[in-house]
């Protein structure tokens, strides 16, 4: 409510007293340092989003090369049960000397 009393108001106020040449020269300049402003504001974005994307890209390519380079930890478990069954039951296999 304040506010549109407040625009009420400037627009009262613009009525009675139209704003000058030099005004709009003034409020063109303004108009176009918020532009400069808007287009900084968004290189930098376009800036972050980039440098984000980058570094991402390194991570996850880092970490592709780690689970590549890394054995797949399933399988080996499994190899090395199997093994250390096999190996367990050749041990039974064999006689002992020991006890003979």
């Amino acid at each position: 409510m304040f506010f549109r009393s407040c625009v009420a108001l400037t627009n009262f106020h613009v009525r009675i007293l139209p704003l000058r040449d030099e005004d709009g020269e003034n409020y063109s300049n303004y108009l176009k340092r918020l532009q400069l402003l808007g287009n900084e504001m968004r290189a930098k974005r376009l800036e972050v989003q980039r440098r984000y994307r980058e570094k991402r890209r390194m991570r996850l390519r880092g970490m592709l090369t780690a689970h590549i380079e890394r054995p797949v930890s399933g399988s080996h478990r499994i190899r090395a049960m199997v093994n250390s069954d096999s190996e367990s039951e050749d041990l039974l296999d064999h006689e002992s000397y020991v006890f003979s």
